[in-house]
């Protein structure tokens, strides 16, 4: 009996091309060289970010402001963070201080059975 005719994702995947993998390599290779040499920029001409909250130190970075925003590459921390804008004492609208703040943690409890309060004998 003949076999059947693959049909929609019983499909095999097309030959690779040759070369194909090769040039993937190399390609893996350059990008693991410019990110070694980005960290190493960030290293050597980086701001230290902190939280404002907390005064904690989040990472390094390149921070450029572009066009009303801010760029920020090569981030070695691992916390996310935003960027707000500084209380000021005086309303001076031609600068404004940011600062980075990172999300605070929650204050609930993370289920139900730690809401409750233990006890042994089944009393509230």
């Amino acid at each position: 009996m003949p076999e059947p005719i693959p049909q929609g994702d019983d499909q095999p995947p097309p030959p690779l091309a040759p070369g194909a993998q090769k040039v993937d390599k190399q390609s893996h290779q350059t990008r693991g060289w410019l990110y070694r040499r980005l960290l190493f920029l960030v290293y050597l001409f980086g701001c230290t970010i902190r939280d404002g909250r907390t005064g904690e130190l989040l990472g390094k970075a390149i921070i450029i402001p572009w066009g009303g925003r801010l760029m920020i590459i090569g981030y070695t921390g691992t916390k996310y963070f935003f960027p707000v804008f500084k209380l000021q004492q005086r309303a001076t609208y031609w600068r404004q201080e940011v600062e980075f703040r990172t999300h605070p943690e929650p204050d609930e409890p993370s289920s139900p059975q730690d809401s409750e309060s233990p006890s042994s004998d089944g009393n509230p």
